[in-house]
Protein backbone atom coordinates (compact mmCIF):
# COMPACT_ATOMS: atom_id res chain seq x y z
CA UNK A 1 0.00 0.00 0.00
CA UNK A 2 1.31 3.17 -0.57
CA UNK A 3 2.76 5.10 2.22
CA UNK A 4 3.01 8.75 2.55
CA UNK A 5 6.21 10.71 4.17
CA UNK A 6 5.20 14.03 5.70
CA UNK A 7 7.52 16.59 5.00
CA UNK A 8 8.15 20.37 5.43
CA UNK A 9 4.83 21.45 5.99
CA UNK A 10 4.37 24.61 6.86
CA UNK A 11 1.43 25.41 9.25
CA UNK A 12 0.79 29.00 10.32
CA UNK A 13 2.71 31.88 10.63
CA UNK A 14 5.02 32.66 13.93
CA UNK A 15 6.89 35.74 13.11
CA UNK A 16 4.20 38.07 14.71
CA UNK A 17 2.38 38.24 18.70
CA UNK A 18 -0.71 36.85 17.06
CA UNK A 19 -2.67 33.28 17.37
CA UNK A 20 -0.96 30.88 15.24
CA UNK A 21 -3.69 28.72 13.46
CA UNK A 22 -1.87 25.47 12.41
CA UNK A 23 -3.05 23.44 9.38
CA UNK A 24 -4.29 19.62 8.67
CA UNK A 25 -3.37 17.51 5.19
CA UNK A 26 -5.69 15.14 4.17
CA UNK A 27 -3.88 11.50 3.70
CA UNK A 28 -6.94 9.43 3.26
CA UNK A 29 -8.21 10.99 0.48
CA UNK A 30 -11.87 9.59 0.26
CA UNK A 31 -14.28 12.95 0.46
CA UNK A 32 -13.53 16.59 -0.75
CA UNK A 33 -10.83 18.32 1.06
CA UNK A 34 -11.44 20.05 4.44
CA UNK A 35 -7.88 21.38 4.94
CA UNK A 36 -8.68 24.98 4.64
CA UNK A 37 -11.78 24.24 7.16
CA UNK A 38 -9.21 22.13 10.01
CA UNK A 39 -7.02 24.73 12.35
CA UNK A 40 -5.19 23.96 15.64
CA UNK A 41 -4.31 27.06 18.31
CA UNK A 42 -1.83 25.76 20.95
CA UNK A 43 -1.01 27.93 23.91
CA UNK A 44 -0.20 28.26 27.37
CA UNK A 45 -3.31 27.13 29.62
CA UNK A 46 -4.49 29.89 31.18
CA UNK A 47 -4.47 32.54 28.38
CA UNK A 48 -8.02 33.53 26.67
CA UNK A 49 -9.11 35.07 23.50
CA UNK A 50 -9.05 38.88 23.62
CA UNK A 51 -12.41 40.31 21.58
CA UNK A 52 -11.08 42.43 18.25
CA UNK A 53 -11.36 42.49 14.87
CA UNK A 54 -7.52 42.97 14.40
CA UNK A 55 -6.73 39.68 15.59
CA UNK A 56 -3.74 41.21 17.80
CA UNK A 57 -3.60 40.00 21.32
CA UNK A 58 -2.48 41.33 24.37
CA UNK A 59 0.15 40.20 27.22
CA UNK A 60 -0.12 36.31 28.78
CA UNK A 61 -1.74 36.64 32.13
CA UNK A 62 -2.24 33.54 35.17
CA UNK A 63 -0.06 31.09 32.36
CA UNK A 64 1.00 27.66 34.16
CA UNK A 65 3.87 26.43 32.91
CA UNK A 66 3.81 22.76 32.38
CA UNK A 67 -0.04 23.48 30.98
CA UNK A 68 -0.49 23.27 27.31
CA UNK A 69 -4.44 23.99 25.48
CA UNK A 70 -5.13 22.55 22.04
CA UNK A 71 -8.47 23.93 20.64
CA UNK A 72 -9.47 22.29 17.58
CA UNK A 73 -11.37 23.88 14.81
CA UNK A 74 -13.89 23.63 11.73
CA UNK A 75 -14.10 26.62 10.76
CA UNK A 76 -17.11 28.40 9.44
CA UNK A 77 -15.50 29.82 5.82
CA UNK A 78 -16.42 33.10 3.91
CA UNK A 79 -18.71 33.09 1.99
CA UNK A 80 -20.36 30.65 3.97
CA UNK A 81 -21.07 28.55 0.73
CA UNK A 82 -17.97 27.23 0.72
CA UNK A 83 -17.85 25.52 4.19
CA UNK A 84 -18.26 21.70 3.56
CA UNK A 85 -20.50 19.50 6.55
CA UNK A 86 -18.27 18.00 8.53
CA UNK A 87 -18.02 16.66 12.03
CA UNK A 88 -14.43 16.26 13.96
CA UNK A 89 -15.30 13.17 15.99
CA UNK A 90 -11.60 11.68 16.77
CA UNK A 91 -8.88 13.06 18.06
CA UNK A 92 -5.70 11.04 18.16
CA UNK A 93 -2.37 12.05 19.82
CA UNK A 94 1.06 9.90 18.60
CA UNK A 95 3.30 10.31 21.61
CA UNK A 96 5.22 13.73 22.57
CA UNK A 97 6.00 15.93 25.28
CA UNK A 98 2.19 15.33 27.00
CA UNK A 99 1.67 13.33 29.84
CA UNK A 100 -1.92 11.71 31.61
CA UNK A 101 -5.27 11.98 30.04
CA UNK A 102 -6.26 15.56 28.93
CA UNK A 103 -9.37 17.94 30.70
CA UNK A 104 -12.08 18.20 28.01
CA UNK A 105 -13.49 21.69 27.18
CA UNK A 106 -16.40 21.21 25.15
CA UNK A 107 -19.92 22.90 25.24
CA UNK A 108 -22.69 20.35 25.34
CA UNK A 109 -24.91 19.88 23.44
CA UNK A 110 -23.21 21.42 20.36
CA UNK A 111 -19.82 19.74 21.16
CA UNK A 112 -20.03 16.92 23.41
CA UNK A 113 -16.78 14.62 23.98
CA UNK A 114 -15.37 12.19 25.98
CA UNK A 115 -11.83 10.46 27.02
CA UNK A 116 -11.08 7.42 25.00
CA UNK A 117 -11.72 6.39 21.03
CA UNK A 118 -13.28 3.67 18.81
CA UNK A 119 -11.08 3.29 16.62
CA UNK A 120 -8.26 3.16 18.60
CA UNK A 121 -6.37 4.26 16.45
CA UNK A 122 -6.18 7.17 13.69
CA UNK A 123 -7.63 5.26 10.73
CA UNK A 124 -5.27 5.25 7.81
CA UNK A 125 -2.28 5.27 10.57
CA UNK A 126 -0.29 2.78 7.91
CA UNK A 127 -0.09 5.64 5.40
CA UNK A 128 2.08 7.34 7.73
CA UNK A 129 5.79 6.94 7.02
CA UNK A 130 6.59 5.91 10.00
CA UNK A 131 3.05 4.49 11.34
CA UNK A 132 0.96 7.01 13.35
CA UNK A 133 0.69 5.11 16.79
CA UNK A 134 -2.08 6.54 18.67
CA UNK A 135 -1.41 6.62 23.05
CA UNK A 136 -5.01 5.79 23.88
CA UNK A 137 -4.52 7.83 26.82
CA UNK A 138 -4.70 11.24 25.11
CA UNK A 139 -7.13 10.26 22.42
CA UNK A 140 -11.02 11.71 22.77
CA UNK A 141 -13.94 11.09 20.63
CA UNK A 142 -18.08 12.34 20.09
CA UNK A 143 -19.82 11.07 22.83
CA UNK A 144 -22.26 10.01 21.04
CA UNK A 145 -22.64 10.39 17.39
CA UNK A 146 -21.44 12.96 14.86
CA UNK A 147 -23.91 15.92 15.83
CA UNK A 148 -21.91 15.92 19.08
CA UNK A 149 -18.71 16.46 17.15
CA UNK A 150 -16.66 19.79 15.98
CA UNK A 151 -19.05 21.30 13.44
CA UNK A 152 -18.76 23.79 11.07
CA UNK A 153 -17.79 27.42 13.31
CA UNK A 154 -17.40 25.18 16.68
CA UNK A 155 -14.32 24.34 18.43
CA UNK A 156 -13.52 21.89 21.30
CA UNK A 157 -10.32 22.27 23.64
CA UNK A 158 -7.99 19.82 25.21
CA UNK A 159 -5.65 20.79 28.36
CA UNK A 160 -2.87 18.42 28.82
CA UNK A 161 -0.30 18.37 31.57
CA UNK A 162 3.13 18.18 30.40
CA UNK A 163 6.17 16.00 31.64
CA UNK A 164 8.08 17.90 34.16
CA UNK A 165 10.58 20.92 33.06
CA UNK A 166 8.89 20.72 29.48
CA UNK A 167 6.33 23.66 28.52
CA UNK A 168 5.25 25.13 25.07
CA UNK A 169 8.32 25.51 23.67
CA UNK A 170 8.89 21.73 23.93
CA UNK A 171 5.27 21.11 22.24
CA UNK A 172 6.64 23.55 19.31
CA UNK A 173 10.16 21.48 18.99
CA UNK A 174 8.12 18.25 18.91
CA UNK A 175 5.70 18.68 16.34
CA UNK A 176 8.55 20.23 14.31
CA UNK A 177 10.84 17.10 14.50
CA UNK A 178 7.70 15.09 14.08
CA UNK A 179 8.14 13.24 17.49
CA UNK A 180 4.20 14.33 18.49
CA UNK A 181 1.93 14.23 15.95
CA UNK A 182 -1.55 14.83 16.19
CA UNK A 183 -4.74 13.31 13.65
CA UNK A 184 -8.04 14.21 13.36
CA UNK A 185 -10.78 11.72 12.30
CA UNK A 186 -13.70 13.70 10.47
CA UNK A 187 -16.87 12.19 9.76
CA UNK A 188 -20.31 13.05 7.72
CA UNK A 189 -18.52 15.09 5.28
CA UNK A 190 -20.98 16.39 3.35
CA UNK A 191 -23.32 13.81 5.27
CA UNK A 192 -21.25 10.94 3.39
CA UNK A 193 -17.56 9.99 4.02
CA UNK A 194 -14.84 10.04 6.39
CA UNK A 195 -10.95 11.47 6.38
CA UNK A 196 -8.39 11.15 8.01
CA UNK A 197 -5.68 14.41 8.68
CA UNK A 198 -2.91 14.50 10.26
CA UNK A 199 -0.80 18.07 11.27
CA UNK A 200 2.93 17.85 11.69
CA UNK A 201 5.21 21.22 11.77
CA UNK A 202 8.80 21.52 10.74
CA UNK A 203 9.24 24.88 12.20
CA UNK A 204 13.05 25.90 10.80
CA UNK A 205 14.93 26.71 13.88
CA UNK A 206 15.65 30.26 13.33
CA UNK A 207 11.57 30.53 12.69
CA UNK A 208 10.85 28.43 15.96
CA UNK A 209 13.60 30.42 18.22
CA UNK A 210 11.92 33.53 16.88
CA UNK A 211 8.84 32.54 18.23
CA UNK A 212 10.22 31.35 21.45
CA UNK A 213 11.59 34.68 21.69
CA UNK A 214 8.10 36.37 22.10
CA UNK A 215 7.68 34.92 25.79
CA UNK A 216 4.00 33.67 25.88
CA UNK A 217 2.41 36.89 25.17
CA UNK A 218 -0.24 37.31 23.09
CA UNK A 219 -1.10 34.03 22.84
CA UNK A 220 -4.70 33.39 23.86
CA UNK A 221 -6.85 31.13 24.16
CA UNK A 222 -10.85 30.60 24.52
CA UNK A 223 -12.05 28.58 27.34
CA UNK A 224 -15.78 27.00 27.14
CA UNK A 225 -17.72 27.38 30.04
Amino acid sequence: MRRIILIALMCGSFAAPVRADLFFSNITGNSPDLSSQLALDIAPSGIYTLAGDDGILGTADDVTGNQVTFTFKNLQLDPPATTLGSSIANIFFDDGTLLGAPTIWDSPPSVDFKLGSNPANLPGWELLDPDFVATQLFSTQVEQNTADGVNPGEELGLEFNLLSGKDIGDVWASLADGSLRIGLHVRAIEGGDSDSYVCTVPVPGAVLLGFLGLGYAGMRLRKHT
